[in-house]
């Protein structure tokens, strides 16, 4: 068995200050709750920051039950859900946001990220991806998680299309590089994934995924088939994401 390695590219998009929570006007007082509740959502944002994540959830949940309706809270409880790794409650979040209509950009790429990291629905994550891409076609690590995905799902010529928009849209993104080198040799093209691990060395002599994929290419050249029935192959650093910045 073939095993190929694989890094997980990670990238924490800033939020946007709109929300999905609307400011009420009818009553006098409304101005002040809307300050306080605006206080309390960026000391939540500043728990995160600061590791405190228990603190910040249960803060972001006392903020819902004050605004079911926020978009940006859900979205933001369910990002403080994900750095502890706990990947259900952060898909959930994620998919509140979107209902009460906070659809930026960054909700559906870290649902994408989250479904990826969970392991558990990579179907779900194109979908998300490519609502990126809709948003913003010029998202190179939206293409660079969506060819991951394909990749999963076992669809190599979709995968390799997008690793390689990745690539054009970011020629640093090394990672990119290593994964359709990974295409390449599951779809019987060890040549090519031999140049492709070889342009990593260029940029970076000292690449492990790139040396240990030529490794195990070099070990496995005779048993390199297009017929070639890969298995789980995904052995990926867990991500360890940048503290979230007030815009």
């Amino acid at each position: 068995m073939m095993i190929f390695y694989i890094v997980y590219v990670v990238v924490l998009y800033l939020y946007s200050s709109s929300d999905g929570y609307a400011i009420a006007q009818s009553k006098p007082d409304s101005s002040a709750r809307n300050s306080d509740f605006r206080a309390d959502e960026l000391i939540a944002d500043q728990y995160v920051e600061e590791g405190k994540l228990d603190e910040a959830i249960a803060l972001y949940k006392k903020l819902l039950l004050k605004n079911p309706s926020s978009g940006r809270i859900h979205y933001r409880l369910g990002y403080a859900y994900g750095l502890k790794n706990l990947y259900d409650e952060e898909i959930a979040e994620y998919k509140k946001a979107i209902k009460m209509g906070y659809k930026e950009e960054e909700v559906f790429y870290r649902l994408g990220l989250a479904y990826i990291d969970s392991e558990t629905n990579y179907a779900e994550a194109v979908k998300a991806f490519n609502k990126v891409l809709q948003l913003n076609p010029r998202h190179a690590e939206a293409y660079f998680n969506l060819g991951l995905s394909y990749l999963n799902l076992g669809n190599y010529s979709k995968a390799k299309e997008a690793l390689l928009k990745a690539i054009e849209l970011n020629p640093s993104n090394l990672e990119a590089y290593n994964i359709l080198g990974v295409v390449y040799a599951l779809t019987g093209q060890p040549d090519k994934a031999q140049a492709t691990w070889l342009e990593i060395l260029k940029q970076d002599p000292s690449n492990q995924p790139a040396l240990l994929n030529l490794e195990t290419l070099e070990k496995n050249k005779l048993e390199q088939k297009s017929t070639t029935t890969p298995q789980k192959i995904i052995e990926a650093s867990k991500k360890t994401p940048p503290s979230p910045k007030e815009k």
